[in-house]
């Protein structure tokens, strides 16, 4: 298992599940190794704190009225 002196790799800061893991495991193996980090990067105090959303919540759908005459809206997709 691991012991204190080994867990200074958790405390250099993770990013993310699979990063940490991949990072990690070029050094160490124990059982569940994956599913320790995981757990253990999910109760972390810090990330809770300073992870914050950076994304905006998807908006309401609006509906729009059916068009009463041919080309009333005009849909266009952009590619390139």
């Amino acid at each position: 298992g691991l012991t204190r002196s080994d867990v200074w790799v958790f405390d250099l800061g993770h990013f993310g599940i699979d990063r940490t893991w991949h990072t990690l495991k070029n050094l160490y193996f124990w059982p569940h190794m994956k599913q320790t980090i995981a757990k253990y990067i999910q109760s972390c105090t810090q990330c809770s704190k300073f992870n914050i959303t950076r994304r905006k919540p998807p908006g309401l759908l609006q509906p729009i009225e059916p068009p009463n005459e041919v080309f009333q809206i005009l849909g266009l997709d952009w590619w390139g």
